[in-house]
């Protein structure tokens, strides 16, 4: 079996962990720095510390937890986080996980001007197409190519354009918004633990054995031969990106791009994209009703109860997954 560990993707979190971001790497452009044509919310998503957020509405800013709150860029304009407006977004009831999830939603000072965004009332399905928007690091022009020395973990990979057997994008410190494009994958085709029966949406814990801090996301996987018109995968400084799905017309946030699962050992981290990485996506549908109350001002608890993250957050997320697709020599 191959062996993948997953990866928080907001910038500079520890040594070995991902480090500063641009944007989804995009397989095959590295010019879509502009608003699709069909546009899902572009102007919505903004820069914000060591990745992104995503304005709801009502002055309302949803964003990974490790990402943090602070001062959002926004279609140009900066907007200052209002003082004790965080708050840190609870896992459902009686589901068995940690009571806290990776999101923080706050309030900014002034409004946009920006239209709000309808949040899915439920999962994307299996195959459904979607739009990935972030900025993490600049993918460079060249494809790599990389041969697997060492089956031993973690993996020994040497650069082999001739002979390589893994394929992917080095990527650069540089950073801007670009989107790109992917399919929601089927959890049980992926062997992945923590993969629930009833559903496609999985549970990774972004926090730490001892401390977990679990999500439930939804899977895209960067695929070499079956790619979508725009293939994507997001990399470091992608967390607090927005992931967009189309049904019946209409666009609807459906995620929160935060975490990534990697091949074992492999080179820059996060900060390269290797066909075959995957990328979790926060499952906005399972926490959609508790945003709403939010935004609402009917479920805003007191500043002092919050249990906010720093930006500081381990990141080294303790799931693993396992593929039976191959072995790598």
């Amino acid at each position: 079996m191959l062996r993948r560990h997953s990866w928080l993707i907001a910038a500079a979190l520890i040594a070995g962990a991902a480090s500063p971001t641009r944007a989804v790497v995009v397989a095959t452009s590295t010019t879509n720095t502009y608003a699709p044509a069909d546009d899902p919310g572009w102007q919505n998503v903004g820069a914000l510390g060591s990745g992104g957020g995503v304005y709801l509405g009502d002055r309302w800013v949803l964003t990974a937890g490790h990402v943090g709150v602070g001062s959002i860029e926004l279609g140009g304009n900066t907007y200052q986080a209002e003082l004790g407006s965080e708050v840190q977004l609870l896992n459902p009831i009686g589901s068995g996980l940690s009571t806290y999830t990776d999101l923080v939603m706050y309030r900014i000072n002034a409004d946009p001007g920006l239209p709000s965004l309808p949040i899915a009332s439920t999962s994307p399905p299996v195959e459904s197409l979607v739009t990935m928007i972030g900025r993490g690091r600049t993918r460079l022009e060249e494809q790599t190519a990389w041969q697997i020395e060492s089956p031993v973990e973690p993996w020994t990979w040497i650069e082999s354009p001739e002979t390589g057997n893994f394929r992917g994008y080095k990527t650069n410190g540089t950073r801007s918004m670009q989107w790109g494009t992917n399919q929601i994958e089927d959890d049980l085709a992926y062997e992945i633990d923590g993969a629930t029966d009833d559903d496609h949406t999985v549970v990774v814990n972004v926090g730490s054995i001892s401390s977990p801090l679990d999500v439930i996301a939804l899977v895209t996987d960067f695929d070499e031969y079956q790619q979508t018109a725009d293939e994507a995968q997001a990399v470091s400084g992608d967390s607090g990106g927005a992931m967009f799905y189309k049904s019946d017309d209409s666009w609807l946030l459906a995620g929160i791009l935060d975490a990534v699962d990697l091949w074992s050992g492999q080179p820059g981290g996060a900060a390269t994209a290797i066909f075959g990485n995957l990328t979790y996506s926060v499952d906005l549908a399972q926490y959609r009703d508790q945003i709403q109350d939010i935004v609402a001002q009917k479920a805003v608890p007191e500043p002092s109860s919050l249990v906010l993250l720093a930006v500081g957050l381990v990141a080294a997320l303790a799931v693993r997954r396992r593929r039976g697709d191959g072995s790598p020599v």
